[in-house]
């Protein structure tokens, strides 16, 4: 009985110690064919930066230019409409009736 014990006990710390050994944290694979994979597309980027041939900056990006689509030009258009009806404000105090 005390020797079966004996074997259990040592039977579980070898295998944990054997589990914690071949985990990828512990023992990464380098140069594994996915790693060559991206290590050959990110070389096959072209360096440097791409000059813009009409002077600006791409889509107005930090020169201060902002281009608006039609639907946020028609919706400018619909609250501008909606702020020259005459209105009244709403009042404190409740529930108009």
């Amino acid at each position: 009985m005390k020797n079966t014990l004996v074997f259990v006990a040592a039977t579980l710390l070898l295998s944990g110690a054997y589990a914690q050994s071949r985990s990828q944290e512990a023992a990464p694979q380098f140069r594994s064919r996915p790693q060559l994979v991206a290590e050959s597309l990110k070389s096959a980027k072209p360096r440097g930066i791409v000059q813009l041939n009409d002077g600006s900056t791409a889509a107005g990006a930090g020169s201060g230019v902002m281009k608006f689509g039609q639907a946020a030009l028609k919706g400018q258009q619909f609250a501008d409409a909606r702020e020259a009806r005459p209105h009244q404000l709403a009042l404190q105090g409740g529930t108009p009736q």
